[in-house]
């Protein structure tokens, strides 16, 4: 029970902590000039890529070990950054509800990655499934 109890500890303050130098990093780059438009269209194409991908491939761990769903995964990323970085670049003011489309992205992403591998259908032989 300690250890366990150790171990969340460490995690909560590995989490402060890195939280902590974001945080720093994001207040120097606007001290030494960044501006808004800057932060919000690439650090926010950043962010909710990250978190896109992070979602994608924490629902996919079982198939991490194949080699198909890396060509998807780099196939899929591809596509997602030529398209946001071709609308990025051709609008002025960006604003950060305008990424919510990632959402509807990411069920998009685990539909053609459940229709590829096979997940979820019954007596799917010699494919991947999960129950």
């Amino acid at each position: 029970m300690k250890k366990v109890l150790k171990q969340r500890l460490k995690d909560v303050a590995l989490y402060v902590a890195i939280c902590m130098v974001i945080i720093g990093i994001v207040i120097a780059m606007f001290a030494n000039g960044m501006s808004w438009d800057f932060f919000v269209k690439r650090i926010g194409f950043g962010i909710s890529t990250a978190l896109l991908f992070g979602y994608f491939l924490q629902g996919s761990r079982t198939l991490l070990r194949k080699k198909s769903f890396w060509f998807l995964f780099t196939f899929l990323f591809t596509v997602h950054c030529a398209i946001w970085v071709a609308v990025i670049a051709h609008v002025e003011h960006w604003k950060f509800i305008w990424f919510y489309p990632v959402l509807i992205e990411l069920a998009g992403f685990q539909l053609f990655r459940n229709k590829f591998f096979g997940i979820g259908r019954v007596g799917a032989q010699g494919r991947h499934s999960q129950q």
